[in-house]
């Protein structure tokens, strides 16, 4: 069976929020007919299968892929948006993805979206992804708000993703330094891996993945720069002493990564 771990949607819920006055100022705009997402002055084109269902489960026929775990597009993230207002837009986002899941049990296996940047009520609504949608995970961003995963205020989302066996699929929104990316595309080809990378060597060196060993993590785009950095942070692990080296699980040191074509 072919599974497709990296396979972005924007759920109905959204597309309606959006056709109307919301709290995020997010509106949609037809522009040479290609349809684009708009919030805060970042205008986004959005590929037809990202919303079309029907071309989505043709695109997948086409392409031979049995099962996508589709994950809502990281531009639903909202991380400076109320707490409140961001919560009750995800619940809504995973009831459709929760929808999708019943409505085609054999093609889709959904992960939710959660509020990271308000960590009591993510960790809520990861509880009720899991236990009452029989959603299959969740999607973290790689940084919220120029916070590492590491910051103790996820711990409890890490704890709780570990304790029911969620899969965290880790994309980035803006990646790792924005500001002098503008250019050229750069934020993505070279702001997501480097932010992914980031994220991948604070839940190693922070002792995270070895406190939790149950931990099912996804991350886009081949691990980022992460694969092609193992080496060095072996080499880190090795040498250095004192909290800076802390510790690097041995599952991570004995896995075969190498950067992905």
């Amino acid at each position: 069976m072919n599974i497709d771990l990296h396979f972005h949607h924007m759920p109905e819920s959204a597309m309606s929020l959006a056709r109307r006055d919301n709290p995020f100022g997010e509106s949609l705009h037809m522009i040479d007919g290609i349809l684009h997402h708009e919030a805060g002055g970042w205008m986004v084109p959005m590929a037809r299968e990202l919303y079309d269902l029907e071309h989505m489960l043709a695109l997948m026929d086409e392409r031979h892929v049995d099962m996508a775990a589709i994950t809502p597009t990281p531009i639903l993230y909202r991380e400076e948006a109320d707490a409140a207002d961001v919560l009750a837009a995800d619940r809504d986002i995973n009831n459709d993805m929760a929808r999708l899941q019943e409505q085609f049990p054999d093609r889709f296996a959904p992960l939710g979206i959660v509020p990271m940047q308000h960590p009591v009520a993510a960790v809520g609504e990861l509880k009720r992804c899991m236990l009452e949608l029989g959603l299959r995970g969740i999607e973290f961003d790689t940084n919220v708000q120029g916070a590492n995963l590491d910051d103790p205020r996820f711990r409890p989302l890490w704890e709780t993703a570990a304790e029911l066996g969620a899969v965290v699929f880790l994309h980035p929104l803006w990646g790792l330094g924005p500001e002098r990316l503008p250019r050229w595309y750069l934020v993505n080809l070279v702001g997501y891996p480097a932010d992914t990378a980031v994220a991948v060597g604070s839940l190693i060196f922070s002792g995270i993945l070895e406190d939790l060993p149950e931990l099912k993590i996804v991350c886009a785009h081949g691990g980022g720069a992460a694969s092609a950095l193992v080496g060095r942070w072996e080499r880190h692990w090795q040498v250095k002493e004192g909290e800076e080296a802390k510790r690097m699980a041995p599952e991570v040191r004995e896995l075969p990564l190498t950067p992905l074509q």
